[in-house]
């Protein structure tokens, strides 16, 4: 309901969530998807316009691969509402291999993209390796990019900036977006 929709940082679906669409006992996944799926429509009824699910879960195969049919019966439900689902993608070499293989399960919705999230500081030798992702990833449905606040560092005067390898990636990202 509401209160899991907001405990979900406007997700609607926790990890947890995702785990039990995997689930042996057909009670326990059947409610799983009626919960995502319910939730995914509240958000179409208030005409939210994208709707953040969480990371693939890369290491249970099991649970990625019913993630993906469930998205697929989803994004083809959102497409009539013009509703898009992003997938919260870590700035890794796995997740985004994992987010190519969920699209290419659920035939490749243009509705279903990548939320690309950075969650650490990067050392500049990262940065080519982060390229690189970044290059794969915009080739994958990229839709938006997060930074987490602890990625912020403060500058002279006080104001949060971010460091020279993200002010990089993120000038790259923008250039190849447009």
């Amino acid at each position: 309901g509401a209160a899991a929709w907001a405990e979900g940082s406007g997700a609607g679906a926790g990890t947890a969530l995702i785990e039990a669409l995997a689930n042996h006992d057909t009670r326990v996944r059947l409610s799983a998807e009626a919960n995502l799926k319910s939730m995914v429509e509240w958000a179409s009824h208030m005409s939210i316009p994208a709707v953040i699910l969480p990371p693939i879960p890369t290491k249970n195969p099991a649970a990625a691969l019913s993630y993906a049919r469930v998205l697929s019966n989803i994004a083809l439900q959102c497409s009539a509402t013009n509703v898009q689902l992003w997938i919260r993608t870590p700035l890794t070499q796995a997740a985004i291999e994992a987010f190519d293989l969920l699209h290419r399960r659920c035939d490749g919705p243009s509705n279903l993209g990548v939320l690309l999230c950075f969650h650490t500081q990067l050392e500049p030798a990262q940065a080519g390796m982060s390229m690189v992702l970044i290059h794969k990833s915009v080739g994958s449905n990229l839709k938006a990019v997060s930074f987490v606040t602890s990625t912020f560092l403060t500058n002279k005067r006080g104001y949060p900036t971010l460091s020279k390898s993200h002010q990089i990636i993120f000038t790259e990202l923008l250039r190849r977006l447009g």
